[in-house]
């Protein structure tokens, strides 16, 4: 606890003017007047959370805890049990009201009962829910452990100090620890167990302690299966003959185990052979299960059997004696074996239908074209935003784990560290020294440094996490939505997959010009000796510039011929915020009248990325295939400073600039060798398009930056 709060206010402390964003305590952290960090206690407790994987409920006493819901969850999992259900609710139901006995595991359990009714799966359901995830699950196979000096294996021994039961618990205190068939291991493993019930610790060979008191301790016992199995076979159909199997397997373990080890585990937990309803409903469930494979989502097929088919599974695959798992079998060979034959017979790409039906007491499994599968089956469009989805999924991954990436993060570590070193400094030299105090300027000016640097960087970082965190959202939430096959949903679930692409492009974006960081201003320059063209270009323009433009300034040249007498100098800048948008086409016609070139410049980062690139010939094609030039110039400072080309007034030869874009009037494209596509256009107006294609070119620049390739 002590390591967890002072790793949660190191973090705090580090980062006087940001949000804490490490996995453990990625909550906003507030700051006193000096900056140092401080952490509320419910956000200690939803870092502890995220941490230990426990529900809010179980650690929070302001979240309340409903039965009915946990009951539901675990009987949804766990079919036919509902009193080994009802038990381990009721347990959890005195955890959260603080009930148990300290200084020992959360709860310990003995699950006892025939094999294949639930019992693993109940600890592998505890792991989920009490832990966020199955491999929470800590299995220990106790038939390994039957020979005499087995206990070595689980704490260590002389030849080695790491024991894998101790090893793993110290790993991950939060756990389910399941003891499979425990009562196969050896004598000396069970005094072990001792140790672990009674007083929630372990001490391996190295003399290191294993905590015990965070996990759950799940036993299971097959005691009494031998005899329990050369009863009647079928199911267990009345209510007697399962209370008499439950008193059986119950006694069985009584009188197997020492009384100083039953009386130490909370809850003996029965579980009772399987009815013919609860066969019926475990059958439907494997079916269910059966849909939701990649085999039956992605190949838009429906699989469709008649209730004969599922009793007539759940009769012949079931033996009370054995549980569920002979069910399963008799699935796989009676429907799965069949229909994969059946579907190895057709391409991928057709929709079908598999139909189950009885013949003669025998399952019959028919595939065949499905005419209905556009309303029935999963849409291509929706396979295809699933798609998409993965693919931006994978490459944030990639991008966390890019190389420039990976020193940004770095790089923002160290200012955050050194922003909270320099706060701490300077929040104590005001009871310092003279000569501390002199150097305070000198660490506001560090200080400042810092500062600009987690200002410019923090930002990217922080949104990379919030863009990953919701594209896994989404697709969890597709893919649940087509395994439960509710494909009404999947618009709603897929529409946000556009929206976070384009945040990603954003994101992408902002990252580049974080760590490329463009000159503070930029002149872009437009010059042709044809007044239309250089019109169109400029309107073409203006959508991207105007919004800088109104605080920067524009001008334009005039043209001159070699034979031209010399004319009176032009009238200054011209500030684009004279011109209204609704007259700006008039006012700009009159100004390009009788001039060869116009000038911007820029001041906003995002602007200046967009357009420094677009300096060369852009060449224009006519109808009767007449070309025209228009010259870009990409000038890296203000206009004060920026010459026109050397020859401009003395109409140079434009060709000796490269293409840097070509708009064809005759064949409606625009072609720009940037970009891997041919643009369809109008072939008159360039300002409903030109934005587009410069904004694509910089987030072709960007992903490149980071080595990928732009999602489609």
């Amino acid at each position: 606890p002590i390591r967890f709060l002072r790793h949660l206010l190191s973090d705090a402390e580090s980062s006087p003017q940001s949000s804490v964003t490490s996995a453990a305590s990625s909550a906003s952290v507030q700051h006193d007047s000096q900056g140092h960090g401080k952490v509320t206690e419910s956000q200690v407790v939803a870092a502890f959370s995220r941490e230990t994987g426990l529900p809010l409920f179980m650690i929070d006493d302001d979240v309340p805890l409903s039965l009915g819901e946990i009951t539901a969850w675990f009987g949804a999992r766990i079919i036919g049990q509902a009193q080994a259900v009802q038990a381990v609710v009721e347990t959890m139901a005195r955890v959260k009201a603080r009930l148990t006995r300290p200084g020992k595991p959360i709860a310990s359990f003995l699950f006892i009962g025939p094999t294949g009714v639930g019992k693993t799966e109940l600890a592998k359901s505890l792991a989920t829910y009490l832990f966020g995830d199955v491999s929470r699950l800590v299995r220990v196979d106790m038939s390994e452990y039957s020979h005499e000096g087995a206990a070595t294996r689980l704490i260590g021994g002389t030849l080695s100090s790491e024991g894998y039961l101790t090893a793993k618990v110290r790993e991950q205190p939060f756990c389910v620890v399941l003891l499979d068939e425990f009562e196969k291991a050896d004598g000396s493993v069970l005094d072990l167990l001792l140790q672990v019930l009674g007083e929630g610790r372990l001490t391996d060979a190295a003399g290191r302690v294993a905590d015990f008191s965070n996990s759950v301790i799940v036993m299971t016992s097959n005691l009494g299966a031998q005899s329990y199995q050369s009863g009647p076979f079928g199911f267990a159909a009345s209510a007697d003959q399962r209370q008499s199997a439950i008193n059986h397997f119950t006694e069985e373990v009584r009188t197997h185990l020492r009384p100083e080890l039953f009386n130490r585990i909370d809850r003996i937990v029965p579980f009772a052979p399987l009815d013919e309803a609860a066969a019926l409903a475990i059958a439907r469930r494997e079916i269910d299960l059966i849909r939701r494979r990649d085999g039956v989502l992605m190949r838009r097929l429906r699989l469709e059997l008649s209730d004969e088919v599922v009793t007539h599974l759940a009769r012949t695959g079931f033996d009370a004696r054995y549980g569920a798992r002979p069910l399963k079998r008799a699935i796989e060979q009676q429907l799965l074996a069949p229909m994969a034959d059946g579907l190895n017979g057709y391409s991928h790409e057709i929709p079908l239908v598999a139909r189950g039906v009885m013949t003669a007491g025998d399952v019959i499994v028919k595939v065949s074209g499905d005419a209905g599968a556009d309303q029935a089956g999963v849409s291509d469009a929706s396979i295809g935003m699933l798609e998409r989805c993965q693919k931006i999924r994978r490459a944030l991954g990639q991008v966390r784990r890019h190389q420039v990436v990976v020193e940004t993060i770095n790089e923002l570590f160290t200012a955050q560290r050194e922003a909270g070193r320099l706060t701490k400094m300077l929040s104590s030299t005001q009871a310092g020294t003279d000569a501390v105090r002199r150097r305070r300027p000198h660490l506001e000016k560090q200080l400042g440094k810092w500062q600009a640097v987690i200002d410019r960087l923090g930002a990217p970082l922080a949104k990379l996490t919030t863009l990953e965190q919701a594209m896994e959202r989404a697709e969890d939430e597709a893919m649940l939505a087509l395994c439960e096959r509710r494909l009404d949903a999947l618009p709603a679930v897929l529409g946000s997959v556009s929206q976070l692409a384009a945040e990603m492009h954003d994101w992408v974006l902002a990252f580049y010009l974080a760590r490329t960081e463009p000159p503070k201003r930029l002149t872009l320059a437009l010059f042709s000796d044809e007044p239309e063209l250089l019109l169109s270009m400029i309107r073409g323009f203006i959508p991207l510039m105007a919004p800088d433009c109104i605080a920067g300034a524009a001008r334009f040249f005039r043209f001159r011929s070699s034979t031209d007498k010399p004319r009176k100098k032009d009238a200054g800048p011209i500030r684009m915020s004279a011109l209204p948008v609704p007259k700006a086409a008039d006012q700009l016609a009159n100004l390009v009248d009788g001039q060869i070139g116009a000038a911007w410049e820029v001041t906003d980062a995002r602007l200046i990325a967009l357009v420094r690139g677009e300096g060369g010939r852009h060449v224009h094609v006519d109808a009767q295939r007449k070309q025209q030039v228009c010259l870009a110039d990409a000038y890296e400072d203000g206009l004060a400073s920026y010459v026109a080309p050397q020859g401009i007034e003395r109409r140079c030869d434009l060709d000796s600039a490269p293409v840097r874009r070509t708009y064809n009037a005759r064949t409606h494209t625009i072609i720009d060798p940037r970009l891997s596509r041919q643009t369809q256009w109008s072939g008159r107006d360039l300002e409903t398009i030109l934005p587009d294609i410069v904004r694509d070119n910089l987030l072709i620049e960007a992903y490149a930056f980071v080595q990928l390739e732009p999602p489609v």
